[in-house]
């Protein structure tokens, strides 16, 4: 008996987040110039670190299972993701950054495995090939929505920083206030 169309959903977007990790890779400059006194080695390691703690919970994943089943470690691990993931849009501290990075890799270890064991253990024959290739290519959609996304932030930060300059400048002109370099002072003509 193959499973419902909701299951084969669920299982299929877990592919879509398997590479949350790396996702980071394309803003490095940008941390560079948000985090001036770190440095780059540690800025790089944002990356490198997630996939490490990753590492530990895939080697210890099969233990995890077997103790408390597929489905409760599958949901933590997204849990734990979405929870350390969102850490950095709320702190600039870059310790607490650095922390949510290794949790996030804790909590990828535990459900990306499962990603493709779900598919096997679950469908047979050619759908289970079907499906076995439609994850591949959600897999690398993902990625793309979520460096697509990434990069989005990013220019709307940038175009929210630019808004601010530009309302500070006509704030300043407009109240007979002159702007110089960085300063603003009163105009007394």
């Amino acid at each position: 008996m193959q499973p419902r169309l909701t299951t084969t959903i669920s299982i299929l977007s877990l592919s879509t987040v398997t590479g949350i990790t790396t996702v980071i890779t394309g803003i490095i400059p940008q941390l560079k110039r948000a985090f001036p006194t770190v440095p780059t080695t540690l800025i790089e390691w944002l990356v490198t670190i997630a996939n490490c703690s990753a590492l530990i919970t895939l080697l210890l994943n099969p233990r995890l299972t077997s103790r408390w089943g597929l489905r409760p470690i599958v949901i933590s691990g997204l849990l734990i993701s979405a929870i350390m993931g969102l850490i950095p849009a709320i702190t600039t501290n870059f310790t607490v950054i650095m922390v949510s990075r290794l949790g996030l890799g804790l909590g990828v270890g535990l459900f990306s495995p499962h990603a493709i064991s779900l598919l096997t253990h679950s469908f047979t024959g050619d759908l289970r090939a079907r499906l076995l290739g439609y994850q591949t290519g959600l897999s690398a959609l993902g990625n793309a929505i979520l460096l697509g996304l990434a990069g989005l932030l990013i220019k709307s930060q940038l175009a929210c920083r630019l808004l601010a300059i530009r309302a500070t400048g006509d704030c300043c002109w407009g109240r007979g206030v002159v702007r110089t370099g960085t300063h603003c002072s009163i105009n007394n003509d």
